[in-house]
């Protein structure tokens, strides 16, 4: 079977049915699968079926459907060219990463792999789209890494938000409003049950109370000392920066991040060795600028008093 758009579309829907299933479950529900594609169950039955045939999917009746190891490599084709077109639309294009969805929708089906591999190298071969879902390798290789919601993360403790779980544009401009896009410094402080709100702390330390239907659709990881004091000396920086287009031809890099490590070099002297001297080293990253360049990055060490503090 030709992978059509239809083909593309069932793949994908039926992957991102997989990543929803509990742990003693293996088969994503015809039902769901349909309803996720706009179809009635008896066209994804019929689908699914001509998919099994082509060694795809392996499909069972009445109790659900699941990708092979073909359908796998397929699907992670389609989410890489997917999550690719997003943050190429967003970095180059300057598109808000609320309306750029629908588009790679339809642009996932027609761009070659010439233009997807061009589009990897212009971004730097980047790890995950504007939306903090993983972008797979050339292969069709989904990374997978587990991460909690802000309804299963510790409570009090550094956070950084790494991942928006809906991709619908109210949702993503509310996130955007209340400054929790991919990357940005937060910690719960509560969670009221009976009122069926989350309270939260961002940045500047402002008091953010979200639903706990919302906060389940944001994915967290826990920060140490370090990381989590840089990510509060970056956030203001760039917290408010629009998105820029640059031509095709641009090359794409960061400036050295001396000002920020400064900062952050203070700080962590203050809360590891108040009134304590600053610090005597620094070696930072620094990233070097080039169309089909990859990063070259040196450890952070800081050496704050006699301790030697590194992060790879």
């Amino acid at each position: 079977m030709v992978p059509s758009s239809t083909v593309e579309n069932y793949l994908k829907a039926i992957y991102q049915g997989q990543l929803l299933l509990t742990d003693d479950a293996t088969l994503v529900p015809m039902g769901q699968v349909a309803s996720s594609l706009g179809v009635t169950p008896g066209t994804a039955t019929t689908m699914v079926k001509a998919l099994a045939e082509s060694g795809l999917v392996d499909y069972e009746p009445y109790s659900g459907v699941r990708l092979s190891g073909a359908g796998e490599t397929l699907a992670g084709l389609v989410l890489r060219r997917h999550r690719l077109v997003e943050l190429f639309l967003v970095q180059v294009m300057g598109m808000s990463w609320a309306e750029v969805h629908e588009e790679a929708e339809h642009l996932e089906h027609v761009v070659s792999e010439r233009l997807i591999e061009r589009m990897d190298d212009m971004l730097g071969h980047p790890t995950h789209d504007p939306h903090g879902d993983p972008i797979p390798t050339a292969e069709g290789t989904i990374p997978l890494r587990h991460f909690d919601s802000l309804l299963t993360c510790p409570l009090g403790a550094p956070l950084k938000v790494t991942r928006i779980a809906d991709q619908d544009p109210g949702f993503l401009r509310f996130i955007e409003s209340n400054n929790l896009k991919p990357g940005e410094p937060i910690e719960v402080e509560r969670r009221d049950a009976a009122a069926d709100a989350v309270t939260l702390r961002g940045q500047n330390r402002q008091r953010i109370v979200i639903g706990t239907r919302a906060a389940s659709k944001l994915l967290v990881e826990v920060l140490g000392l370090l990381a989590w004091v840089l990510l509060m000396s970056a956030a203001p920086a760039f917290a408010h920066q629009p998105a820029a287009s640059a031509p095709a031809h641009a090359s794409f890099g960061f400036n050295d991040p001396v000002p920020l490590v400064q900062e952050a070099i203070h700080a962590v002297t203050a809360l590891r060795h108040p009134g304590s001297a600053k610090p005597s080293s620094c070696t930072f990253p620094r990233r070097i600028s080039g169309g089909s360049s990859r990063d070259s990055t040196s450890s952070l060490t800081l050496r704050i008093g006699g301790d030697l503090i590194t992060q790879n």
